[in-house]
């Protein structure tokens, strides 16, 4: 399974034919080379955060932001549907995308990120959106031998946080009423903004004993009820990410652990976790007018999608 996942991740250029110039020679072949990743999560970022908010109280930004998403995961030969649901008089939408899979009765994984805001919402969460986006793009033409869902999730942010109207809940009580099998939920959650300077990390207490000062790591999360997943999956992206990752598998009352679309699949039964910049305890823009594109690391977070990527295959192939 590993070596079919690996085999994945060599970005493609594609190849635009010209006329001749004459009619004697061969026509001329220029390669189309796609700009750098750092740069097409940059866009991705610029394009949702530029919007304004994105919440049912701001409609207008809200559409863009799904109608973009749609559009990019259609561009690179998916095909999304919308998972559409109504909460009073605010009619929403979860944005859904299986890649290719050669056995269609196995359990789904599931990798998400919620496309809604506060505030432009840069770190929070069009850093997630733009990885998943991009791990789309990576993965959208191979024949996979798991189900691999991309979800991008709306109403993640109050007033529907960790209520009935939260997207990834709806989604996920959905799944559980088809009798769906679930075999991981991930969700990506703000991954953009890093720092190197000593002390730019806080923690809830008493977790400040046990983790780093320096804001320069990835963490993944999840409750102690799925501590032995949370160590597995950080154990298989510190194999291959060139970033440093943390793995945290916390009491669920403790600040953080279930800040993120992966509460809602834990609450209906399935296994999730978070992959995370920590957010609030790292970055001071957050739930801020000033998060935006500007204050984010676009080349760590091109080593976030590479992680993942990577750290998926190998965690797939573990017996």
């Amino acid at each position: 399974m590993a070596a079919v996942l690996f085999s994945l991740v060599a970005v493609l250029g594609g190849v635009a034919c010209r006329p001749a110039a004459t009619l004697d020679g061969p026509p001329e072949v220029a390669t189309v080379v796609p700009p750098p990743l750092p740069e097409r999560l940059r866009a991705h970022v610029v394009k949702l955060a530029s919007q304004g908010e994105r919440s049912v109280d701001h409609p207008a930004s809200l559409r863009a932001a799904r109608d973009y998403v749609v559009a990019t995961l259609t561009e690179v030969g998916l095909s999304p549907r919308l998972a559409a649901y109504s909460y009073g008089e605010h009619h929403v939408a979860n944005v859904v995308a299986d890649l290719a899979s050669g056995d269609a009765d196995a359990p789904l994984l599931i990798v998400g990120a919620h496309y809604d805001s506060i505030g432009p919402g840069a770190d929070d969460n069009a850093s997630g959106v733009a990885v998943l986006l991009e791990l789309a793009s990576e993965l959208a033409s191979v024949d996979l031998p798991v189900r691999v869902r991309l979800v991008a999730f709306v109403n993640e942010e109050p007033p529907c946080f960790q209520e009935d109207c939260m997207g990834s809940l709806v989604y996920a009580r959905m799944l559980k009423e088809a009798g769906e099998a679930v075999s991981l939920m991930i969700s990506i959650e703000s991954v953009g903004y890093w720092s190197d300077e000593p002390d730019s990390q806080r923690y809830p207490a008493p977790l400040g004993l046990m983790y780093p000062s320096t804001g320069d790591f990835l963490a993944v999360v999840s409750t102690l009820r799925h501590a032995l997943l949370v160590n597995e999956y950080a154990e298989a992206m510190r194999a291959v990410s060139a970033l440093p990752v943390e793995a945290a598998a916390l009491p669920s009352a403790l600040p953080g652990a279930g800040w993120s679309d992966h509460w809602s699949f834990i609450e209906v039964g399935y296994p999730a976790l978070m992959i995370t910049d920590t957010a609030v305890f790292r970055n001071p823009h957050y739930h801020e007018m000033s998060d935006k594109p500007s204050t984010l690391d676009y080349d760590r977070m091109a080593l976030v999608v590479e992680g993942i990527r990577d750290s998926l295959a190998r965690f797939l192939s573990t017996p």
